[in-house]
């Protein structure tokens, strides 16, 4: 889901995904991609269940709000509930958007 959000910003930076170097042929960004970008922060997917779980629900990876709280809290000037505060994050050979909201 989150993603499938990225690929659809206007902007057009995570559907033509250059690589973390920007050196790469473009393409769409991946999950893949999102998990690389994450690791310096020490933020890996997890498995993830419904918390209703039916007989028929399937777990799914994804990532935990709070494994972002101390990434945002380091690289994001003032509150979590300040939704447009977007900065650009330099690390591990890469520069990276993220965006500080809840």
């Amino acid at each position: 889901m989150i993603v499938a959000e990225l690929c659809e910003l206007p902007d057009g930076i995570w559907s033509e995904w250059r690589g973390p170097k920007e050196d790469q042929v473009p393409r769409r960004f991946t999950q893949g991609n999102l998990a690389l970008l994450l690791r310096p922060f020490s933020i890996r997917p997890k498995t993830i269940w419904p918390a209703r779980r039916g007989m028929n629900d399937k777990a799914a990876k994804g990532y935990y709000r709070q494994e972002f709280e101390k990434a945002w809290a380091a690289y994001c000037a003032g509150t979590p509930s300040q939704a447009n505060n977007v900065r650009y994050l330099r690390g591990a050979g890469f520069n990276m958007i993220a965006k500080c909201a809840c």
